[in-house]
């Protein structure tokens, strides 16, 4: 998992025929992870260049292991990779290496005088460069030097359909601007390469056959922040360890573990000069440190560009949401903090992270501020900031997450502060039993105190939803906001869930709208959930909890009416879950479909914490059986859902299992009316109508519509929800986008109105329709679409826009729209016709073919024959569609030129007439044209066409205040540049 592990394995990769022997063994290449080297695969050799940046022990070499073992697999074996040492900063001997990798055979002597434009085909000289990959690990040793220059005029000119991969620790020298702006260019970094929750769950039970409990998968992926050489190097210091060693060791990660201490030493600090590593050391106080607080506690000035300097170095410093924000990560703070203490000692550090309170508490980073005072054993300090910081402090501050074991059990157990925000993460953990005990005694602790009641409040909102509660009246105690709704929510599941819905519709709020949402569906009123959902996804200022939760529901919509559930959608919730803290969601979205592959669920399911209270039970068997591919097994996983539900007095909930055990039995062939008799008893007393549930045997694949279970649903609710309107027929749309001459969106031969989107939504489709399919970076769309917009405000935007975009693909069975990390980009492969796509693969593929044949010719036709026009000329002047039109313009121009020669050559001048005025109508200040129209109507003997023709020129000449003709001949590059300056205004 390091960056040096596997090392020995990757010399050598250079020649194809030995990467070949070195990667036939898939399980020494570690876990593989979809969500990282899908894209990769996917995006290469397409994008041309992609470059991995991350520090040391990242994943980096094992990710290009991978993807080069995949395409060994798939057939690609002339495939090759070269670790770049510190010897190859010369651009002959790195010229050598490559050659030598690629076994090109008469290399020079010396190789000191191999050109960039002379390697590049001698690379490619034992077969076809198209569709090769060529891999670059540990490019870094070269960084800034004369080597590099010369890889990037190398990667300037390789062909197209190469695809390579640069793996650094720190940026590289190479411009990246030009590639990241024209879309040919893949990023991934540390964030993408870091080790998600339930990978680090996979990565244990299948990699190293050592299964680890949930808590200590959560707790492991906290500490090493997903870094893949501190799980290895946890893996390693606890293999064939007990539980409470391995506690031990997992309590120490990063502070006593020897061998993490030596891995960041080594591949870290040493690397630092001592100015750096000595800043370090003095502010690991701060886990979250700004250049201000950082002057403050040393007493000077210049720590921003100490900081600045260590993101760029790509060490473990990474920045957050301002110019003055970064964070350290966790292992690397905890490492610097015991070299601190080993250095000036225990008390002289905790007197440093007490001062480091004192200043967070004065600029009012109080979260942070208890953080540091609990790291000073400052309990006084504590307390204070607790009290003034009040109930937000006790909501989901990190903080008092973090808080140590040395904190006093008698404060644990006397302030109310604490003991709330306890039982708020139990809450959020799911064990509500142990939850509404730590209430009580925060509400004994406030004593009289106004906090008592929120306790309180919040108390008996949790109560309702023990085992064995009885269904919830609406008690007057309740405050409106966060206690009311959760009431409300546990109400919908009991009785009436539409008249429950519009009582918290009224209240307006996105978590009360969240509910009406979920009772809606629940009763049968899809599209009114729809219109609800869609809107609190859209909105901005939807909470976060709230959008998630939303997407939930949307997605669980999507099982309901018969569809798959998309992998991507669930990895997306799991990640976003997982960044949030919610607990409770994670777990809820792992259960919800075998298509994630994730190891482990059901055991995560009924960990303690998880499930303490019972309700994963019956959730977990009743989205089983929307998505089990085992129709024996459905009807029990049904059954079980239902008995569930009834122990917990959730009829309306045990009313769809039941529907769906119905559904289950009629699909296997069995009598289901004893159960149908059940579900309209139970829709009765939920004062509901019975579940509209699709057919089981399609619940697998797309459905023409939802069948009721029971003729007494109303028409008008026989809507799909808005992630399910996939289902609408029984195959995809077919899709037509047409970008040359005019923008527009076809659907079945039917052409959309895409007035209806908003402004800025429509641009968004325009933009990444002009890309072709490749990726655009989210801050190359920023500044072209929102630039006055501050960074917040526009992130905010555009995924309300990208929203809008999923949704409209969403009702016409397309994904349009796929994110790649900080980047996005247009499915292009999901379109039945895409008029750019078609011009562009034309022209690539008339390139690859011999010149003046008649292959050739066919295909630089096509090319013609795609181009209808100027690019989206609805964009006007936006200054993204400037450059891209005139580029395309100038291609048509130079295939329409390359296809009139060679039907004059030939001898077809009247095709070759009609090529070049077709190419006069792209271009008509394209010198060349002029020529060869005159030519052609010359050599076809018309006379007076030619005569026409050659006054229009001279005209056209003099327009432009030039002289000549086509006899006297003209320097095109003046009437090219004229019309280059007519075409940008």
């Amino acid at each position: 998992m390091s960056s040096d592990s596997g090392r020995a394995a990757e010399r050598g990769l250079g020649q194809t025929s030995r990467a070949a022997t070195e990667l036939s063994a898939p399980e020494t290449l570690g876990l593989r992870r979809p969500r990282v080297l899908e894209p990769l695969e996917a995006a290469l050799p397409g994008v041309g260049l992609a470059v991995v940046l991350a520090p040391a022990g990242w994943g980096k070499t094992t990710l290009a292991r991978q993807l080069l073992w995949e395409r060994q697999q798939a057939g690609a074996s002339t495939d090759l990779m070269l670790t770049v040492r510190t010897d190859h900063s010369r651009p002959g001997v790195l010229a050598r290496a490559l050659l030598e990798a690629a076994g090109a055979p008469g290399i020079p002597d010396g190789g000191e005088g191999i050109h960039p434009a002379d390697a590049v085909p001698a690379l490619f000289a034992g077969g076809e460069a198209d569709g090769r990959l060529v891999v670059l690990d540990d490019a870094h040793q070269i960084q800034h030097t004369e080597a590099e220059r010369w890889l990037e005029r190398m990667l300037d000119l390789m062909p197209d359909g190469v695809g390579v991969v640069l793996l650094y620790r720190s940026p590289p020298g190479i411009n990246l601007s030009r590639r990241r702006v024209s879309g040919k260019l893949l990023e991934i970094g540390a964030e993408e390469l870091r080790f998600r929750t339930w990978e680090v769950e996979r990565l244990f039970s299948e990699t190293y056959r050592h299964p680890l409990p949930p808590r200590e998968v959560a707790e492991l992926t906290t500490r090493t922040g997903g870094w893949a050489a501190g799980l290895q190097l946890f893996h390693l210091s606890t293999e064939g360890r007990g539980p409470k060693e391995r506690q031990r060791v997992l309590g120490g990660v990063g502070s006593r573990s020897r061998m993490v201490r030596e891995y960041l030493t080594r591949n870290v600090l040493d690397e630092l000069p001592t100015n750096l590593r000595a800043f370090l050391l003095r502010t690991c106080v701060f886990r979250e440190p700004r250049a201000s607080l950082c002057d403050e506690l040393l007493g000077s000035v210049g720590a921003a560009p100490l900081l600045e300097e260590l993101e760029r170095r790509q060490l473990f410093v990474c920045r957050l949401d301002g110019d003055d924000h970064f964070h350290y990560h966790e292992l690397l703070r905890t490492h610097l903090e015991a070299t601190l203490v080993a250095q000036l000692g225990e008390e002289a550090v905790r007197l440093e992270h007490r001062r480091a309170g004192h200043i967070l508490e004065s600029h009012d980073l109080l979260a942070e501020a208890v953080d540091s005072f609990a790291r000073a054993e400052a309990w006084d300090d504590l307390v204070r900031v607790l009290a003034r910081g009040g109930t937000d402090l006790a909501g989901s501050a990190p903080a008092l997450r973090r808080l140590p074991p040395s904190l006093p059990p008698e404060l644990r157990r006397s302030d109310g502060w604490l003991l709330l925000g306890e039982a708020r993460r139990l809450v959020a953990n799911g064990d509500l039993t142990s939850a509404v005990a730590v209430y009580r005694d925060a509400e004994s602790a406030f004593g009289p105190a106004v906090p008592a009641d929120t306790a309180r409040s919040e108390r008996l909102a949790t109560a309702v939803w023990l085992p064995g509660a009885a269904p919830p009246a609406r008690p007057a105690h309740l405050r409106p906001g966060q206690s009311e709704w959760t009431v409300i929510a546990r109400r919908t599941l009991v009785r009436n869930p539409a008249g429950e819905a519009g009582r918290a519709l009224r209240a307006g709020t996105p978590v009360a709208r969240l509910v009406a949402a979920t009772g809606y569906l629940l009763a049968n009123r899809s599209a009114t959930a729809a219109n609800l959902l869609e809107a609190l996804v859209e909105d901005p200022d939807t909470p976060v909890t709230v959008h998630l939760a939303a997407q939930l529901v949307a997605t669980v919509s999507t099982l309901l009416a018969g569809q798959r559930v998309d992998p991507r959608i669930v990895a997306r919730l799991l990640d976003d879950a997982e960044d949030a803290g919610m607990t409770w969601l994670e777990w809820v979205t792992r259960a919800l479909s075998p298509l994630t592959s994730l190891a482990g669920a059901a055991e995560r399911a009924n960990a303690p914490g998880i499930d303490a209270d019972g309700w994963g039970q019956p959730l977990r068997s009743l989205l089983a059986a929307l998505v089990d591919a085992d129709p024996a097994a459905t009807p029990a996983l049904f059954e079980a859902a239902a008995i569930g539900f009834e122990e917990r007095h959730a009829t309306v909930l045990e009313c769809w299992a039941r529907a769906g055990q119905a559904r289950a039995l009629a699909a296997l062939g069995n009598d289901p009316a004893p159960v149908l008799e059940v579900v309209q008893r139970l829709a009765r007393r939920a004062g509901m109508p019975p579940p509209a549930l699709p057919p089981l045997q399609t619940t697998r694949q797309p459905v023409s519509a939802t069948q009721p279970v029971s003729a007494t649903q109303p028409d008008e609710e026989r809507h799909d929800p808005p992630s399910a309107t996939a289902s609408r027929g029984t195959r995809a749309s077919a899709v037509v986008l047409r970008c040359l001459g005019g923008f527009e969106l076809c659907v079945d031969g039917a052409r959309l109105d895409l007035r209806v989107l908003k402004p800025r939504v429509r641009s968004l489709l325009q933009l990444l329709a002009a890309h072709e399919g490749s990726e655009v970076h989210r801050e190359v769309i920023l500044g072209a679409l929102w630039p006055e917009s501050t960074e917040g405000a526009g992130l905010r935007s555009l995924h309300v826009a990208i929203s809008s975009l999923r949704h409209l693909g969403d009702v016409h069975s397309v994904e349009l729209v796929e994110r790649k990390g900080p980047a996005y980009r247009l499915r292009v492969d999901q379109l039945a016709d895409f008029d750019l796509g078609r011009f562009a693969d034309s022209v690539r593929r008339g390139r690859r073919t011999s010149p003046a044949t008649a292959e050739r010719a066919r295909l630089l036709a096509a090319a013609l024959a795609a181009y209808g026009g100027p690019l989206i000329p609805e964009a006007g002047p936006a200054e993204w569609v400037v450059a891209p039109r005139l580029q395309l313009q100038r291609q048509a121009a130079g295939v329409a030129i390359e296809l009139a020669e060679y039907e004059l050559g030939t001898d077809d001048p009247r095709a070759a007439a009609s090529t070049a005025d077709l190419g006069l109508e792209i271009d008509p200040y394209e010198d060349r044209l002029w020529q060869l129209a005159l030519r052609a109507r010359r050599a076809s003997g018309e006379a007076i066409a030619a005569a026409a023709l050659e006054r229009r020129y001279r005209d056209a000449l003099a327009q432009l205040g030039l002289v000549g003709g086509p006899d006297g001949g003209r320097a095109p590059q003046p009437a090219r540049r004229a019309g280059e300056a007519l075409t940008a205004t």
